[in-house]
């Protein structure tokens, strides 16, 4: 006689033992996604981190200093009057400061779509069972535990 092993359910757990999980227990924690993906931590801690990391870097940036050289390029190109330069380059300045925040807000979410979306094409390709929001709460942990390690 051999013994039956019952298949234990996974716990859900918290963001946080799931969070754990992903560094301790990939397996395990990844498997436990199938059932509940639980999106909204993750992107929420994806968030946080991208603007945290977004407002660091980008204060420290002279956005006027890097674009004033592309300016002055259309200034002797006779594409900008000398006169609004410097109205030019502050202004430029501010979008650049500005859509670069909000691509560090959103832009580990929006990559962390595609690769989802990626993972599906390939999960089909292979005839897996897989739904997209399952695999996309396993990469947004996974790029989660990667940016909390890399920020840290």
């Amino acid at each position: 006689m051999t013994p039956e092993t019952t298949a234990e359910p996974i716990e859900q757990g918290s963001f946080l033992n799931r969070l754990i999980g992903v560094y301790f227990s990939p397996g395990e924690t990844f498997k436990s996604f199938a059932s509940n993906p639980g999106l909204l931590a993750p992107i929420i801690g994806l968030v946080l981190i991208g603007g945290i990391v977004g407002y660091l870097f980008f204060s420290k940036v002279d956005f006027a200093q890097v674009i004033a050289p592309q300016i002055e390029q259309m200034v002797e190109a006779g594409r900008i009057q000398k006169e609004q330069a410097p109205q030019v380059i502050a202004m430029q300045a501010n979008i650049a400061k500005y859509s670069a925040l909000v691509m560090g807000l959103i832009g580990n979410v929006l990559f962390s779509l595609i690769v989802a979306g990626v993972f599906k094409l390939v999960s089909l390709v292979l005839g897996k069972e897989n739904t997209y929001k399952s695999l996309l709460a396993v990469t947004l942990y996974t790029f989660l535990a990667i940016g909390i390690i890399a920020e840290g």
